[in-house]
């Protein structure tokens, strides 16, 4: 049975042509309270901003909200800024105000964006983001990136703990100190009265270890 994904209403007929032609979803059309495009079953949303329309909501902080509300309701984020987004007839702003509000987005409120030149291509750009989350395309990259380089480390658990993303070698010998390896990993793989909720306990009641830590430990051993 193919996924559903879901289509604004108020996206152009073009846009929801080239996804439907694919034939790759189910795709429902319906109002969206936030976003353009979302595939549930994913947790996947996707913004599409024009050019001019992209420069308003700069100019308004609407993408800067919509971005943020999205953030909180789903995994996976993406903003697609569609046709000419620099040389605006109706807009006096400067292409590096665009240009920081796009790092902006990306750096501190985790929006991936992706530049598209017309209505067909982002249809395609849609299909091919949820495509490649439907088949996990999306976790693969974390198999071949190093995160943290550990140097001399030789020691396997602690060098396996610096590679999550913010563990650096004195939260990871800071963390080892107070729960063995072994311990963790089977806090998290064998849920139950010492499951992920102990993990967390402990975990929450080291020094020097706040929630950002303690959800990237979940997310890598869970």
């Amino acid at each position: 049975m193919k996924d559903t994904i879901i289509v604004d209403s108020n996206e152009p007929q073009k846009i929801i042509d080239e996804i439907q032609k694919r034939a790759n979803f189910k795709v429902k059309v319906e109002s969206l309270d936030q976003g353009d495009f979302l595939y549930p079953h994913q947790s996947v949303a996707i913004e599409r901003k024009t050019g001019s329309d992209l420069a308003g909501s700069i100019q308004d902080r609407r993408v800067k909200e919509q971005v943020t509300r999205m953030r909180a309701e789903h995994d996976h984020v993406y903003l697609i800024a569609e046709g000419e987004l620099f040389n605006l007839p109706h807009s006096n702003m400067h292409k590096n105000s665009i240009t920081g509000q796009m790092i902006s987005l990306a750096v501190k409120n985790g929006a991936r964006i992706i530049p598209t030149k017309d209505h067909g291509n982002t249809g395609y750009a849609v299909n091919r983001v949820f495509e490649r989350h439907r088949d996990q395309e999306h976790l693969e990259q974390t198999q071949y990136l190093k995160r943290h380089d550990t140097g001399e480390v030789e020691n396997t658990q602690l060098s396996m703990l610096m590679q999550i993303d913010g563990i650096s070698e004195e939260k990871a010998r800071t963390i080892l100190n107070n729960i063995n390896f072994g311990q963790l990993i089977d806090c998290y793989s064998h849920p139950g009265e010492a499951g992920p909720e102990y993990a967390k306990d402990v975990i929450t009641g080291i020094d020097g270890i706040g929630p950002k830590t303690v959800k990237k430990l979940a997310e890598a051993f869970t």
